[in-house]
């Protein structure tokens, strides 16, 4: 599949011109997201979260449900509600 200049839409797949790409759903625009999967996905392989140092991490827009491997601490975190919190 190719994509055009202006970006395009194929059987539910959307792709921009700045190759953001959406699966399911619709690319909302001015997102930072380079993937969105509106529904379930299933990864065949391994999956690699963000590694961010506790300095970067801090300089996020967080959102609830976000999960880092926070390399300073070597934990992975979830954002749940105004904090970070290290997960077991």
């Amino acid at each position: 599949m190719s994509t055009p200049d202006n970006g395009g839409t194929w059987a539910g797949i959307s792709v921009d011109s700045g190759g953001r790409l959406c699966v399911g759903g619709t690319l909302v625009a001015n997102s930072d997201t380079n993937l969105d999967v509106t529904g379930n996905a299933q990864v065949t392989g391994y999956m690699k979260i963000g590694n961010l140092t506790t300095v970067e991490r801090d300089a996020l827009t967080p959102t609830d449900g976000m999960i880092i491997y926070n390399t300073t601490d070597s934990k992975f975190q979830g954002r749940t509600g105004v904090a970070w919190v290290d997960l077991h």
